[in-house]
């Protein structure tokens, strides 16, 4: 790669990371308002999905019981 070429992509990368450098700002606050908040809507006298437990490893098992 010639140096005209690196200093072309390093350019390209320099203006693009400026017309783009709000992604990369520090977050100031908690995030916007949305139209509609996530929720899970539960179904009256059902319980929880049947699902068989993850495995790990029994040494784990006090904690993960906690």
């Amino acid at each position: 790669m010639t140096s005209a070429e690196l200093t072309s992509i390093q350019e390209e990368v320099q203006y693009l990371l400026t017309h783009i450098a709000a992604v990369f700002r520090e977050p100031r606050g908690l995030p916007p308002k949305r139209e509609q908040e996530h929720a899970i809507h539960l179904v009256e006298g059902h319980g929880p999905v049947n699902v068989r437990p993850y495995r790990y490893p029994h040494h784990h098992k006090d904690e993960i019981e906690k």
